[in-house]
C-alpha cells in the first residue's frame, strides 16, 4: 500500500463525450427569430416568438413556429414564399 505524500506527481485521465449527437434544437415562445432573405433583403425579420406560438411575417402572415426546428422552419417559410418569389432562399438565425 502506497500513501500519497508531498512533491507526489498524480496524472489524471478523463473523457469528454463531445461526440454524442443532440437533439435539434426546437422554437419555443419568446425566442427570437431572425429570417434572413439572399436576394430580397427588404424581407429580413427579427422577431420574438409572440405567447401564441407565431411570428407574423410579410406576405404570409402568421406562421406558428413552437416546437419546429430551424431546418423545418426554413423548408416551410420556402414553400410559403414560392407564392411570391420565384426561387425563395433564405436562412434562419437564433441571434
Amino acid at each position: 500500500l502506497y500513501r500519497l505524500s508531498p512533491g507526489d506527481v498524480l496524472d489524471v485521465l478523463f473523457q469528454i463525450q463531445t461526440w454524442l449527437e443532440k437533439e435539434d434544437f426546437r422554437l419555443a415562445v419568446d425566442h427570437t427569430v431572425e429570417i434572413k432573405f439572399l436576394h430580397t433583403p427588404e424581407l429580413n425579420e427579427k422577431q420574438r416568438v409572440h405567447p401564441d406560438g407565431n411570428i407574423s411575417l410579410p406576405y404570409v402572415g402568421e406562421v406558428y413556429v413552437v416546437g419546429k426546428s430551424v431546418a423545418q422552419l426554413t423548408e416551410e417559410l420556402k414553400e410559403a414564399y414560392k407564392e411570391e418569389l420565384v426561387n425563395p432562399e433564405m436562412y434562419i438565425l437564433m441571434p
